[in-house]
């Protein structure tokens, strides 16, 4: 498969391998010393993990899932402060501070299927048994198994859920300022439903998601009462109803990738009311709006302002000899507002068109392409990777006929600005002459006349699309500068 979007550079395989490894070092580099900047900044604004690294708008899930085998590896989080106002101490106010620092790993196992597990790698936050702060590390994991990319309504429709159960490691429980939290293990079970603009592209489309779930929190054996006898527990285990709304759309400012989203979040105790004597017994709501930017075709940055619209009232009733205290001299109950940002690497897999390919092909060369052509040339190959599922799926029914079918294909495809195939014909086939052979060969060909690729302002012309196909049934699409291996007749071409 040679692909020559008009001007392309000539470069041998061997100068491609050595700045293919070139860039992968300055890639590793490069994440590395932006995580340990992220992590380490005291002003990095981290908390309140989302479910997963990819396929979410912040707390908001995606319904869709990401391609087949794609890793993500995310750093996420917010941070509140609010100077001299903690009063629990008894003595001179100080800072109220909540900064959580979390990190996403996902994969995607199946078309339908993914896993994710986040570490709360860090938590401040302001204590009754450390005050005013107690800094935490490590403090728990959660474990998500996402099902998605259900497709109705001809792709504009996905619909998908997860289940999760978080594990936390401290033992401090219902902190001051925050919602109810008992530090005991929990399992929550979501639905999830997006609607996209584009039902071609919906991975790249902007489009409205909606989050419904209930999370049960195995509370009824949790100590509520601090330094007092007799010892007071949460007489029932906690169900809540979680909830999240939210809409992003891709913005296209100078070739950059951008994406603005909105989104509220929020939840609400669906059980018998917690006692009145607890610290964030209250229903609350957070509603926030932000950007994401595309920094590398790797590397996605993101930040976010949030505000709280439901909560703000505390509804506490202090008991002293219960060690419930007030904490806060203007009667703050939750954040009033959070900062977030993160960052995610995403690293995708493809099963047939090595990536390899790309850069000896130098689909990447900034010197020919811009910003957004390399993005687009990129996901060029990427459908042709995902569609190529399709001519696995005729082969499979030919050689339910002709178990002998094997050999060589090679086409001509334009693709058009549009990102139409306006063009596909036959160059050559060393397919034994049977009628199978002709049959696979046109069904080939009308299956590549229908697919679409990503819009842009150049055609890309694969002046060689070689489909090759084993003696024992499978298929690869293989990328040659020349057809060596064809007939004189395909050389002479």
């Amino acid at each position: 498969m040679y692909i020559a979007p008009q001007s392309m550079p000539a470069k041998t395989a061997k100068t491609s391998n050595h700045k293919f490894s070139e860039r992968m070092k300055v890639t590793l580099a490069t994440v590395t010393l932006f995580f340990l900047l992220l992590a380490a900044s005291p002003s990095s604004a981290l908390a309140q993990a989302p479910i997963t690294a990819d396929g979410r708008i912040f707390h908001t899930q995606k319904a869709l899932l990401p391609r087949i085998g794609t890793l993500s590896a995310g750093l996420s989080g917010s941070f509140f402060i609010r100077p001299v106002d903690y009063i629990a101490g008894g003595g001179v106010p100080d800072d109220i501070l909540q900064t959580n620092a979390d990190i996403n790993v996902d994969y995607v196992l199946t078309r339908n299927l993914a896993i994710a597990a986040t570490i709360n790698t860090l938590r401040i936050e302001n204590r009754l048994d450390i005050i005013p702060t107690g800094t935490l590390l490590f403090s728990g994991v959660r474990i998500a198994l996402k099902v998605g990319s259900i497709d109705v309504a001809n792709n504009r429709i996905q619909l998908g859920g997860w289940l999760d159960f978080n594990v936390p490691f401290s033992r401090e429980p219902n902190p001051p300022l925050m919602p109810f939290i008992t530090n005991e293990i929990s399992a929550g079970l979501h639905l999830a439903g997006s609607y996209y603009f584009d039902n071609v592209f919906p991975e790249t489309s902007g489009g409205i998601h909606l989050n419904l779930g209930l999370r049960n929190y195995l509370s009824s054996g949790t100590i509520i009462t601090r330094n007092v006898s007799p010892l007071v527990k949460v007489g029932n285990d906690i169900l809540t109803l979680r909830y999240a709304l939210g809409f992003d759309t891709p913005l296209s400012i100078r070739g950059q990738n951008l994406i603005a989203f909105a989104e509220l979040s929020g939840e609400f105790y669906a059980s018998s009311s917690l006692p009145e004597y607890v610290y964030g017994r209250e229903n609350f709501a957070y509603v926030g709006a932000g950007a994401k930017y595309q920094v590398l075709d790797w590397l996605w940055v993101e930040a976010m302002g949030q505000f709280l619209i439901l909560g703000s009232n505390d509804e506490t009733n202090y008991l002293t000899n219960l060690g419930t205290r007030p904490v806060s001299l203007v009667g703050l109950n939750y954040a009033p507002w959070r900062l977030t940002a993160g960052a995610k690497v995403e690293l995708s897999r493809r099963f047939r068109i090595p990536y390899i390919i790309d850069e000896a092909l130098g689909m990447y060369d900034p010197l020919t392409y811009s910003k957004s052509e390399r993005v687009r040339n990129r996901r060029v190959m990427d459908v042709l990777d995902e569609r190529s599922q399709e001519l696995i799926d005729i082969l499979k029914e030919v050689r339910k006929q002709d178990t002998t079918l094997s050999g060589k294909i090679y086409y001509e495809i334009v693709v058009g600005t549009r990102g139409y195939v306006e063009k596909v014909r036959l160059l050559v086939s060393t397919l034994d002459e049977n009628a199978y052979s002709e049959f696979t060969e046109e069904q080939f060909a009308e299956a590549i006349r229908s697919w679409k690729f990503p819009p842009g302002n150049r055609e890309i012309v694969f002046d060689v699309f070689k489909v090759e196909i084993s003696k024992d049934g499978r298929l690869s699409i293989i990328s040659t500068r020349t057809m060596d291996d064809a007939t004189p007749q395909a050389q002479a071409r």
